[in-house]
């Protein structure tokens, strides 16, 4: 059964404090993508600290459902499985 990313923040809620994330160094990523990892980064940031959406969005000059989309892609996940979190950050990677 899938779980959302809200759903998986009330299952796990230490996964709400982003410091509990697994990091990634920012010199492990690509170039081309480091800024837009650094975007992501900053969006779930932001909703983990518990800015509405529509604040994230803007703030990060996104649309609400592109932070949902990233919401859905780090913490998204079959309850038989492990959410990505911090991968999923990394633009168009792939486990």
């Amino acid at each position: 059964m899938w779980v959302d990313w809200r759903r998986q923040l009330d299952i796990q809620p230490r996964l709400k404090d982003f410091a509990n994330w697994p990091h990634i160094e920012i010199d492990d990523i690509p170039q081309k993508k480091r800024s837009h990892f650094l975007r992501n980064k900053e969006i779930v940031a932001g909703v983990l600290s518990n800015k509405k959406l529509a604040t994230v969005a803007a703030e990060n000059n996104v649309s609400s459902s592109f932070v949902t989309h990233i919401l859905k892609r780090c913490l998204g996940s079959e309850d038989s499985s492990e959410p990505q979190l911090t991968k999923a950050l990394i633009p168009y990677a792939t486990d």
